[in-house]
């Protein structure tokens, strides 16, 4: 088989597991050359964990991922690293609200954003009395027979109640996408409540008949306990046959015949294949001389740009007690801050027991982040609110900020027509294949099953043109 020379634009989960999982191939018999680029000085893109001498550890993006969906601990398996694989303190598992200047325990039970254990709901001082019988009459209401789209709040108001939307899932919904569920498209982000709907009738026994069939010897959220980047180096270990240069950005993509010229600040090189693993607004700009409606469908997708905040503080200052998991806001009673983890009560060996570490979300859709704040005055937008929601009247030992510019994409309605557009443009440009979180799911499961469909097509494409 002739030797294929791939390009993988950038380092994160993302182009390092399509990576991963196209080196198996070359024992197999295909001739791939692998160079991978990635922009920054660093591996990882949204996985950057931050490690100091005191023994602190930070994450600047990602803190766990979901175990249910199994891409993750399906890579752990082949990394060797399962074994690693630790929850969150069961000893501390609680989440809260902040509302009406309060904080609300949110109900044990929820899967999927729905609530399953009704008697906790019972309990929930989050919701009125009218907002929990709602909630129940999820029950009773017959599915939708439309087979349109919806957004996520129409739905989940729709099914439990506006209430329940608004102060149980909205404020959750920020936390994963910094987004707002009025734009959020349910057939984009969570297509198998949908599903739920149309095969039991009702959200509440979908989700408590899927509980009772799904075993899983892993918790819920898993992480390593030396930092999320222990997957990303882990990783980028395994990899024999891929060259990795950092500090690279892509100038330009141009085609010579059928082959892909690539410009980086060091070298121009042509390439049978082409991976852009970046989001769809970096990758609007290199494609943009190859194919421009490609690059205009791709611009449409949505970012949000958004901040996390490390804080370091003495432990013996903190007033606060930091007894759970941390707390989300409503989007009605923000004012810049979307979410705090109470991170050395969330996680095992964080931090020395002299510390407590929380970290603060800037940021959301409608309300984004200008990154061109420094630091403090980044910081000085959470002040406040964490002395309005926790009392935290004293200075960290340490602030750490991360922006995320454009870091956060938006599976707005319309976005599955957006990625069939995509596909169809794609047709015209053989070798160029797209895989990442701007597409098929934002989490670092879903961005490794999508790396390693990516992988299998690309071997299935070399397969075909050697057949040609």
């Amino acid at each position: 088989m002739p030797q294929k020379k791939i390009a993988i634009v950038g380092g994160g989960i993302s182009g390092l597991t399509t990576a991963f999982y196209l080196e198996p191939w070359i024992d197999r018999g295909h001739d791939f050359e692998i160079d991978l680029f990635e922009s920054s000085d660093h591996l990882g893109g949204k996985i950057h964990t931050l490690r100091f001498d005191n023994g602190v550890v930070m994450e600047s993006g990602a803190e766990s991922f979901l175990s249910r969906k199994t891409a993750a601990i399906e890579l752990c398996d082949l990394l060797g690293i399962t074994q690693d694989l630790r929850g969150t303190r069961p000893d501390t598992k609680k989440t809260f609200v902040w509302h009406g200047e309060k904080m609300h325990r949110l109900p044990d039970g929820l899967s999927g954003f729905v609530p399953g254990d009704m008697n906790a709901l019972k309990s929930t001082t989050l919701l009125s009395a009218f907002g929990k019988l709602r909630v129940g009459l999820d029950r009773f209401l017959p599915a939708s027979k439309s087979d349109d789209d919806e957004s996520l709040a129409r739905f989940i108001s729709r099914r439990i109640g506006k209430q329940a939307y608004q102060r149980l899932v909205q404020p959750l919904l920020c936390g994963i996408y910094s987004g707002d569920g009025d734009q959020l498209s349910l057939a984009a982000t969570y297509p198998e409540l949908r599903q739920l709907e149309k095969e039991h009738g009702s959200l509440i026994r979908g989700l408590q008949n899927r509980a009772a069939s799904t075993t899983s010897e892993f918790p819920p959220f898993v992480t390593f306990p030396t930092g999320m980047s222990q997957l990303v180096e882990s990783v980028s270990a395994k990899l024999q046959h891929t060259k990795i240069s950092l500090e690279q950005p892509i100038k330009k993509i141009s085609t010579i015949g059928d082959q892909y010229l690539i410009e980086s600040d060091d070298q121009n090189k042509t390439y049978d294949i082409v991976v852009l693993a970046t989001s769809a607004r970096q990758s609007s700009t290199m494609v943009s001389d190859l194919n421009a409606k490609l690059s205009t469908v791709l611009a449409s997708i949505p970012h949000v740009s958004t901040a996390t905040v490390n804080l370091l503080y003495d432990a013996k200052a903190m007033t606060h007690t930091l007894d759970g998991y941390g707390f989300v806001i409503p989007s009605d009673q923000q004012n810049g801050l979307t979410a705090v983890t109470w991170t050395s009560s969330k996680h095992f060996d964080r931090v020395p027991e002299r510390y407590k570490l929380i970290r603060g979300y800037v940021g959301r859709a409608r309300a984004e982040l200008d990154c061109s704040l420094s630091d403090q005055q980044i910081y000085e937008l959470l002040e406040p609110e964490l002395q309005r929601t926790m009392g935290i009247d004293i200075p960290p030992l340490e602030i750490r900020v991360t922006r995320w510019p454009h870091g956060s994409p938006q599976y707005t309605m319309g976005h599955c027509d957006r990625l069939a557009q995509i596909e169809d443009q794609l047709k015209q440009l053989p070798g160029i294949f797209l895989t990442g979180a701007s597409y098929r799911g934002v989490g670092i499961p879903d961005c490794i099953r999508n790396s390693k469909l990516t992988a299998d097509e690309i071997v299935s494409f070399t397969n075909q043109k050697s057949s040609a």
